[in-house]
């Protein structure tokens, strides 16, 4: 699970967003239809985004945060868990510094947002604003993810008030100067492993 409920800030009528990983059957891998790798459903109550699992770990190969903070929600479903441990390791040595210009460039969009709202939904984008700059301070200090925003306050022991533009502004600083021990880029045997992990998903589906 993904979203205001994993994340811990969600309202009583808050939808659920699922992240769905799946290994593909072999008659769609093989098959003349063209493989779809993504797909979204949406309804009143739920958003379930699907990826394969071959497009999902070409986006751990991105450093895509999204995709990354999938495997560290608080909130997991198994169907099925015999590569879980790997995909989260994996996930691990994906984390790289090649993520900040993500979280920062979504950071300048939530504030234009919450600038330009008012009311329920102001606060909506001032928390997800807020949850977004303290995972990324947290993994450039101790290199995990954290999605979390009640334990995100409680490591930093702040949170955002009246304020909340200015210190967004403090920590998008905090995050540029910090000397983060992360790796710069995802590694050659980070890649090797990715890709031993895919194939040993394909031949144990034969």
């Amino acid at each position: 699970m993904i979203g205001s409920r994993a994340c811990g800030y969600n309202r009583d009528n808050s939808d659920y967003d699922l992240r769905v990983i799946y290994a593909a059957n072999l008659d769609d891998i093989f098959g003349l239809d063209r493989l779809k790798e993504t797909d979204v459903t949406r309804t009143d109550q739920f958003e379930i985004e699907s990826h394969e699992i071959k497009k999902f770990i070409g986006m751990l190969l991105k450093s895509n945060p999204n995709s990354i903070e999938t495997l560290f929600s608080p909130v997991q479903i198994h169907h099925d868990d015999r590569y879980w441990d790997e995909l989260r390791e994996l996930g691990k040595a994906c984390i790289t510094q090649d993520m900040i210009p993500a979280y920062e460039g979504l950071s300048h969009t939530l504030i234009k947002r919450a600038n330009a709202s008012t009311g329920a939904e102001k606060v909506k984008t001032i928390n997800v604003l807020h949850r977004n700059l303290l995972t990324c301070l947290y993994m450039v200090m101790y290199g995990e993810i954290e999605i979390n925003l009640r334990k995100l306050k409680d490591a930093f022991g702040h949170s955002i008030a009246d304020d909340w533009e200015q210190t967004a502004y403090e920590l998008l600083d905090e995050i540029k100067t910090f000397p983060t021990k992360i790796p710069a880029h995802i590694s050659d045997e980070t890649r090797k492993r990715a890709n031993d992990l895919l194939l040993t998903i394909r031949y144990d589906s034969l």
